[in-house]
């Protein structure tokens, strides 16, 4: 017996949407091999709103998901909310329904998607807390940053960064690694 046999896969939609459950294998049975291919796809988008490209990745190819940017996709998190939200409810309304997966990079510090201005919550940078030490501070900064995406809808974090800072002079791996230390990195990371 395959093992997506015996699974069920059970998601909430929206906000407010009943929870639903339906046998992996009858909605894979039912996606053509491009459907499949576009199910691993999280494709990055210019805008704010849903438009026709993006509906014909969900009809024509059963797009997994999206990565959002701020300020290129989304305003604030409540409008981050409101653009996922319209997205799951065209997904849902295309064959197989299948919800989609939102991601963004929300690191903390300087590199947040989500900012505290605009009622997120505000977390210290990573060098920040590897320079603390302690797990725990790793923990709470990424369990709040999680807690804020998921209120929007957003069901990926491509962070921590988890980036040895090797190179002082990388602007690109200072502030956002936890260490130069690749031990330090994988403890405060875990």
């Amino acid at each position: 017996m395959r093992m997506c046999a015996v699974l069920v896969l059970a998601l909430t939609l929206v906000p407010g949407d009943r929870a639903f459950s339906v046998e992996i294998d009858t909605v894979l049975d039912g996606l053509s091999l491009e459907q499949k291919v576009g199910q691993m796809h999280m494709i990055g988008f210019a805008g704010r709103e849903m438009s026709e490209p993006m509906a014909g990745l969900m009809r024509d190819w059963a797009i997994g998901g999206f990565f959002f940017q701020f300020p290129e996709n989304f305003e604030d998190p409540k409008d981050c909310a409101r653009l996922v939200n319209v997205l799951q409810k065209a997904a849902a309304a295309e064959p197989g329904g299948i919800p989609l997966l939102f991601s963004m990079d929300q690191e903390g510090g300087v590199g947040v998607m989500l900012r505290y201005e605009q009622g997120a919550v505000c977390t210290p940078q990573n060098m920040a807390l590897g320079a603390s030490g302690r797990e725990q501070d790793a923990y709470a900064a990424y369990n709040a940053l999680g807690a804020d995406m998921r209120a929007c809808g957003v069901t990926v974090n491509f962070a921590p960064a988890i980036d040895v800072l090797y190179n002082p002079n990388n602007p690109d791996y200072t502030v956002r690694a936890f260490s130069g230390d690749i031990h330090i990195n994988a403890t405060m990371a875990r």
